[in-house]
């Protein structure tokens, strides 16, 4: 099964929603999909979905995934991984209108950079990354380190700096 989780944010989140529609119509897909859509507008036809669950539902989704499929959201990510699941970032992109800044594309970037995740960046890509997740071999996260949070914290900083040069 798959679990796809949206987070609360309160901007949509359709493109998500709508290419696993098409990939299930398709017969690209045929895994059972669970989503928490949170605020998005579409509603899935082949697959099962909620706006919101409780932390318990999701704690329970989570651990009956063989796959996560998330936004960027930290909270969501770490779960996944904490569950030792496979987990695909697609991370909410304000030229969409999935989020007001791109920040969850910065987020992507370092669990990607460290190895956790797989990431989905272009709707074309998810099926196919979908496919070929479980080739993938992915790092442990070291629970108990700051590597995470070091590696966030320097790389929002070194983003800063870039800015600040920018203008």
């Amino acid at each position: 099964m798959i679990f796809v989780t949206l987070g609360t944010q309160k901007f949509p989140f359709d493109r998500l929603l709508i290419e696993l529609d098409r990939l299930i119509e398709n017969e690209f897909l045929t895994d059972e999909i669970v989503a928490q859509r949170g605020y998005s507008t579409y509603t899935p036809k082949n697959y099962q979905s909620f706006d919101f669950l409780s932390s318990r539902e999701i704690a329970k989704y989570f651990r009956k995934a063989s796959l996560i499929v998330t936004h960027a959201g930290t909270s969501s990510i770490m779960e996944g991984i904490e569950n030792k699941k496979k987990v695909i970032v697609v991370p909410r992109q304000k030229k969409y209108g999935e989020h007001v800044d791109n920040h969850q594309l910065d987020i992507t970037s370092v669990f990607v950079k460290h190895n956790f995740v797989a990431a989905v960046h272009d709707m074309n890509e998810l099926g196919v990354t979908i496919q070929t997740i479980g080739e993938k071999v992915f790092e442990a996260y070291p629970f108990g380190s700051r590597m995470l949070v070091d590696s966030v914290s320097g790389y929002l900083s070194e983003l800063a700096e870039e800015r600040r040069r920018v203008r």
